[in-house]
């Protein structure tokens, strides 16, 4: 009986044992559930923070870039328009002037908004006009007006093009031969 008594004791010593050490396990393990839940909830608010900060950077970065562009535009409209001093009577002799001057403006305020791309073309053109202006009206062979004309022509709708491209038709198929001069 003594065997007996020993056996029921330890049994129910190694279940008091068993039941105490698993609690304290459970314990221990839901205090670090807790503990990294916390962890997790505090990581997934940092995150939230950076998110909406990345979010804010983004729509600012998008305002200002949308802002660039606008102005973009607004300096190749009216390149574009003063442009027309340069080509064939598109401008009344009575407003020539006017046009040059608005023109040179134009023509400046470029150089501080417009791409590189569109800086070169422009570029290209100017050139092609200071060294061939002083032709244009001459008594020329009719080749040699008619290559000066295809070449001004070709400058000029190279201009248009690229900064088609630049304020966002990155996609266009138009070419230069697509432009076309239209004299009254």
């Amino acid at each position: 009986m003594d065997l007996f008594k020993s056996i029921i004791t330890n049994a129910a010593f190694l279940g008091v044992f068993t039941l105490i050490v698993g609690y304290m396990f459970n314990r221990g393990l839901q205090k670090q559930k807790r503990k990294f839940d916390d962890q997790l909830l505090k990581q997934k608010g940092e995150i939230d923070k950076e998110i909406e900060k990345l979010k804010g950077d983004l729509q600012l970065e998008f305002s200002k870039e949308q802002e660039r562009l606008n102005q973009k535009r607004n300096v190749y409209i009216n390149l574009i328009n003063t442009m027309a001093v340069f080509i064939g009577k598109r401008v009344p002799e009575n407003e020539r002037v006017d046009y040059q001057k608005n023109f040179l403006k134009a023509y400046d305020v470029s150089w501080l908004w417009a791409s590189d791309d569109v800086l070169l073309a422009l570029s290209r053109y100017m050139q092609f006009k200071i060294e061939n202006n002083h032709l244009f009206g001459q008594n020329l062979p009719v080749e040699e007006a008619r290559r000066l004309q295809l070449l001004e022509k070709e400058y000029f709708s190279d201009c248009v093009l690229v900064i088609r491209k630049d304020i966002g038709f990155t996609e266009s198929i138009l070419t230069k031969e697509d432009y076309k001069f239209i004299n009254f």
